[in-house]
Order: structure tokens, then sequence, then C-alpha cells
């Protein structure tokens, strides 16, 4: 067993003794240093690339805080806030202005409705049964009416109804 192995290694040696590597050494050196340089510059190649994409994140993420700048943001907010308040006030003064003359109007209107004020300018109200009467059809010879004048009232009883068109 220990000659056959001794025979195997010898067999071994032979034919590593015949190989490349025992018979050009630099050629193999020089082909190992070859791959190495390849490797090497493809390695720095890769790096570079890396470097490079790493930088257009970094500036973009840069510009995206930029963006962000949240100082700015909120002066922004606060501004657009000062003028929506001012425009509010503004807009509510206006309104209630707008109210206010409404107002105003109106109870001109309804002054200008008050009997009191009618009978003030010289006009008399005619009552039947204390309801006014709006036209000579509701009346007939004998009713009792009511006359209110400006300075009193006076009871009057109907003689004559006559009918004309105004």
């Amino acid at each position: 067993a220990c000659l056959r192995r001794i025979q195997y290694n010898q067999e071994r040696l032979a034919k590593l003794s015949q190989s490349i590597v025992f018979r050009q050494p630099e050629r193999l050196y020089d082909g190992y240093l070859q791959k190495l340089d390849h490797l090497t510059t493809r390695l720095e190649t890769l790096i570079k690339q890396e470097f490079e994409r790493k930088q257009k994140e970094t500036a973009l993420l840069s510009q995206r805080l930029q963006g962000l700048n949240l100082f700015a943001s909120v002066e922004n907010y606060q501004d657009r806030r000062e003028s929506l308040q001012r425009l509010l006030v503004t807009t509510t003064k206006n309104t209630l202005n707008g109210y206010r003359v409404r107002l105003e109007k109106a109870q001109e209107a309804l002054l200008s409705l008050d009997t009191s004020r009618i009978v003030a300018r010289g006009y008399a109200i005619v009552n039947k049964d204390d309801k006014p009467l709006t036209t000579i059809k509701d009346i007939t010879e004998g009713d009792q009416l009511t006359i209110q004048m400006r300075d009193g009232e006076l009871e009057v009883e109907v003689k004559n109804v006559n009918e004309k068109n105004i």
C-alpha cells in the first residue's frame, strides 16, 4: 500500500513537472497579473459609478430637503393666514354695512306705512267696526263710521253713498 502511494505520488509529480506551471511560471504569473489588473480596473469603474450614483442621489435629496424648508413654509402659511384674516374682516364689514343699509331702507319703508304718519300728512283713516275701509262698496246708508284725523276722531253716520271712479 505504501508502495502504491509512492508510485501514485511519483506519477502526479511527473505530470506536474510537465505542466505549464513548472515549465513557464512567469507566464502563469503574468496571466494572474493581467486578471488582477482587469479585476482592479473593473472594481475601480464600479466604485466610480456607484460614487457618482450616490452623489446624484445626495443632490436630489438635498434639493428635496431645501424644497421642504419648513421655516419658509410656515412663513408662507402665516402670511396667507394673515391675508385671509384681513379679507375676512373686510368682507364682514362690507356685508354688515350692506345689511345695515338694507335695514335702514326697510325701516324707512315701514315708517312710511305707519298710520300715524299718514294721518299727520293730512290724510284720514275711515274705520267700520274697528277695521279700515278701502272701498265704498263696504259702506251702506246708516252705517256708523269712525274717521281718524291728525288731531282726533270723528264718529259719523252715513247719509248717502255715491260711487265714483278716480
